[in-house]
């Protein structure tokens, strides 16, 4: 099951409305269930050719399907990018935190220090 961004949807029904296509051709062509496309098409109120497009505009979408590929890519890149040095500080932190708790197991076992709290101590 497909799950299309609200950009998507908005390109997809601005092309359908102006290929003049009938709606079983076009969703058959792009790949989209006939019942989905009705559903956008009830959902945005059936526009016509100026009211998808002030809406386009309005959202700042990209004028095709490409544009908006690409948009979606560089943004996945990024993200993927972000993921990437998230998961490098996570495992730095995690060696931090080994380090300190071999630290700790150290002092309280060779130097006889109470380091952690007891759980009973008031």
């Amino acid at each position: 099951m497909n799950q299309y961004t609200e950009e998507e949807k908005l390109l997809l029904l601005k092309e359908y409305v102006e290929s003049g296509k009938g709606p079983t051709v076009f969703a058959r062509e792009k790949g989209v269930p006939y019942q989905t496309l009705y559903g956008w098409q009830s959902a945005y109120g059936f526009p016509d050719i100026k009211n998808i497009t002030e809406m386009v505009k309005s959202k700042n979408i990209p004028d095709d399907v490409q544009s908006l590929q690409s948009e979606l890519a560089r943004l996945r890149k990024e993200k993927d990018a972000e993921i990437k040095r998230l998961k490098k500080e996570l495992n730095e932190e995690k060696l931090k935190n080994l380090a300190n708790e071999t630290m700790i197991n150290l002092a309280e076992r060779r130097f006889h220090i109470q380091v952690r709290k007891k759980s009973g101590a008031k």
